[in-house]
């Protein structure tokens, strides 16, 4: 009892420190972007995918994996969860300018999934979402927007492609 509320305690003070460091807005060729994790950005997103319109899957499912992949903590925890949710490789669509776009199949592994996780450093976010795939829009920094890819296969949802663009 008291080493899990230690963890959950050592959750929650990871969860502030993230906070703390991350939540502030985005400034960007003379815009300012929200940061998409703060209560009123989790907010949106999470109505995207529960909106009745949207008819989106299992929607509580998904939006767990769009919570884990912009603003849940770097931890063991949070890693595990996100690759349960890959299959053994991911679509990956790489564009930098002045460069051809990249796209390639890659294996998912440690460091594929290290590198999903934005860990709060998520700025205007916007969701693609439909019945059976969700997709996730976001800048990652100031020269750089990514995406992620979730499509509802064999029952449960799956991270199937990520895109990330930079200048």
């Amino acid at each position: 009892m008291k080493r899990t509320l230690f963890a959950a305690g050592a959750l929650v003070l990871t969860g502030a420190a993230v906070a703390a460091t991350a939540l502030r807005p985005l400034h960007t060729n003379g815009e300012v972007l929200p940061n998409s994790c703060t209560t009123a950005g989790q907010a949106a997103l999470r109505g995207t995918l529960m909106a009745p319109k949207t008819a989106v899957t299992r929607p509580d499912e998904a939006w767990r994996i769009v919570h884990a992949l912009l603003c849940a903590p770097k931890t063991r925890e949070a890693r595990a969860y996100l690759r349960s949710h890959l299959g053994k490789t991911v679509e990956q669509l790489v564009q930098a300018t002045g460069s051809e776009d990249e796209t390639s199949i890659v294996t998912v592994d440690d460091d594929l999934v290290n590198g999903l996780q934005q860990a709060g450093e998520a700025w205007e976010a916007q969701l693609d979402a439909y019945t059976d795939e969700v997709t996730v829009h976001f800048w990652s920094d100031e020269a750089s927007v990514r995406s992620r890819t979730l499509r509802f296969e064999g029952g449960k949802w799956r991270i199937v492609a990520t895109m990330d663009a930079s200048d």
